[in-house]
């Protein structure tokens, strides 16, 4: 064990037990290192009192950290609680944190493993650092002497696992800036990022300019591992009976809810690396070898499926892993598995046996704007699994309405509307030639609820003549409440009745062409949002009824993070890229046929020498 010193500053440890001891080898993988020390810091910050930053305003931290003999400790990954952004040390030691809003802080310091100082049993942590409007605060970390040996401690499991279903609510998930728009809702013909933003990395992936470097590719992989390995960590003490349950759960229905989480998670990988490394302990000998095996994911997601649909409870809370959640998302997976670059036909069938056992339980709510109310949370009949967000908490607030919504109420304007996606809600397009007349006459309730057709001025929305203004909006339910940074309440829909519906109808229209079930499905849906009883004629081929099936899940779960793996699986993404660059002259897009999935990120290539890079890239 290290001690540090820090000049006024008040100091504090935190140790690793014993027996979750991880040994690893000296490279700064984000898979083998950032998910033992990453998420070390929320395993063990039980009970620490932390004053939440304004952000109103914007100040700098620069953080510099030397050895016991005055030498730069470079490669040091440092971050903040409550979050901001994570950074590495260059080879003067220093990080600086610039424009981060004000407010107190702690600051977390993760040391490189070919450091001399490393130990993987240690985090630095300062808790107290003020960050003032405009001006810069200093630290000076000095590692000093080794300290005692390990004392034992006990896993609390309960504690574990609440952190784990907060993880998902950061921007390498889902949060409304994270994995459910950089991967699902951009990059196709729904929506992109605007080409005067200056949020660089998004830019490059909305438009395929895919690197192996890219920063969120990197952060999403390493996230979604810090994640995976706790979830292991806690799997295995429970198999260990090593832990403690403050709240007495059945051990199995732990096991199903950690196993739904880690099936989530590597099924997220699967779709965005193609290949990616199986980890399914958090114990690592020294001369472990972490290799890809797709096949060997795959069926992982399967077995803790099934598992947990065998021991989960059938419960209709959503914020929380049920028996209902495991059906719909094994059935998802089988409806990927079915499709591109799979091919399992097979799967069909089983992907429409898992969303009938959901028939019955689940039942669309009426109105389609009742999915997403605040005040609905509790009653919705609808939502299957979401993810809660709770304003006024800096680590459970949400991010609606930050970087993209109404102009004059999002604090930045980095997301755009595709014009297909926007005629797609209205029958008559004449209601779309300029200047637009309003009230507009709209027979698809859900274009409301999800397109921005007007401008927020002084907390108040006036209509906006200019398509070219208007802007997406689901999620954003006050105007008169300025959006601030974490600090929203609108829960993000992960899992849902109408997306089972379009699924069986993609499935059943897949196996057996458009037959009565799969018209009922799509027609259920459908019949919800359009007031002018529009149905489906009832002679429709095989791909045009799924080209019908598609389309309504762009309306339907546009922003959630669906929409570009439904064009992969149904081979319709290259496409659809061909179809936007018509459209779009000044936002083209130079998609290749192997960015259907993201490289390996170069700082996992680069420290692991059993990785294999995704071809094309």
């Amino acid at each position: 064990m290290l001690i540090f010193i820090v000049t006024n500053i008040e100091i504090f440890f935190i140790y690793m037990p014993n027996k979750s001891r991880l040994f690893l080898k000296p490279f700064s993988s984000p898979l083998k290192y950032y998910s033992f020390l990453g998420f070390l810091v929320f395993l063990f910050c039980v009970g620490c009192n932390k004053d939440i930053p304004s952000f109103e305003s914007l100040g700098n931290l620069e953080v510099k950290i030397i050895s016991s003999d005055g030498i730069p400790e470079q490669n040091a990954v440092v971050k903040t609680e409550p979050s901001t952004v994570n950074l590495t040390t260059d080879i003067t030691g220093k990080v600086l944190f610039n424009n981060i809003p004000v407010g107190k802080y702690k600051v977390i310091v993760n040391l490189s493993p070919s450091s001399e100082s490393f130990d993987p049993n240690v985090i630095y942590e300062v808790e107290g650092v003020e960050i003032i409007k405009d001006g810069m605060e200093s630290i000076l970390f000095t590692l000093i002497e080794s300290s005692k040996p390990l004392e034992e401690a006990s896993l609390d499991i309960d504690f574990l696992l609440s952190r784990t279903y907060n993880v998902l609510k950061e921007d390498a998930f889902y949060n409304s800036e994270g994995y459910s728009l950089y991967w699902g809702d951009i990059g196709a013909d729904l929506s992109f990022i605007n080409p005067k933003s200056t949020m660089q990395d998004f830019l490059k992936l909305d438009s395929y300019d895919i690197s192996p470097s890219n920063q969120i590719i990197d952060k999403v992989w390493s996230a979604h591992y810090q994640a995976i390995w706790s979830i292991n960590l806690a799997l295995d003490a429970i198999k260990q009976s090593d832990y403690s349950s403050p709240s007495n759960r059945d051990e199995n229905e732990l096991q199903a809810e950690f196993r739904f989480l880690r099936a989530l998670l590597y099924f997220n990988l699967v779709k965005l690396y193609g290949n990616p490394v199986l980890v399914t302990s958090s114990v690592f000998e020294l001369d472990a070898k972490f290799l890809q095996d797709k096949q060997g994911v795959l069926n992982l997601i399967e077995d803790d499926l099934k598992f947990s649909e065998n021991y989960l409870t059938k419960s209709k809370i959503s914020e929380t892993a049920s028996v209902y959640a495991a059906q719909a998302l094994l059935g998802k997976f089988y409806l990927y598995l079915g499709g591109f670059p799979n091919f399992q036909n097979d799967k069909y069938l089983l992907a429409i046996n898992q969303f009938e056992k959901i028939t019955g339980q689940f039942f669309l709510e009426e109105n389609y704007s009742d999915v997403f109310s605040t005040e609905n949370e509790s009653m919705n009949s609808e939502i299957i699994f979401t993810i809660p967000f709770e304003s006024g908490d800096n680590e459970t607030g949400g991010n609606s309405g930050v970087r993209w919504g109404p102009l004059g109420y999002a604090l930045s304007d980095m997301l755009l509307l595709d014009d297909s996606f926007v005629e797609g809600f209205f029958s008559n397009l004449e209601e779309l030639e300029e200047p637009i007349e309003f009230p507009l006459d709209i027979t698809d309730s859900r274009f409301q609820n999800n397109i921005a057709s007007f401008k927020v001025i002084a907390e108040n929305t006036e209509n906006d003549t200019n398509r070219n203004n208007w802007r997406p909006t689901k999620f954003i339910t006050d105007y008169s409440i300025s959006p601030k940074i974490n600090n929203s309440s609108e829960n993000f829909p992960l899992l849902r009745y109408a997306d089972v519906l379009l699924m069986l109808a993609e499935a059943e229209n897949a196996l057996n062409g458009p037959t009565q079930k799969a018209y009922e499905a799509l027609n259920e849906v459908m019949s919800r949002s359009i007031s002018n009883g529009r149905q489906l004629p009832d002679n429709l081929g095989q791909r045009d009824f799924l080209l019908e099936v598609l389309q309504q899940r762009r309306l339907e779960l546009c922003f959630e993070g669906q929409y570009k793996d439904d064009l992969i699986r149904n081979e319709l993404l290259e496409t659809t890229i061909l179809d936007f660059n018509n459209r779009n002259q000044s936002a083209q897009k130079q998609f290749d046929s192997h960015e259907y999935i993201w490289p390996i990120p170069s700082s996992e290539v680069n420290s692991n020498p059993d990785i294999i890079q995704n071809p094309g890239y």
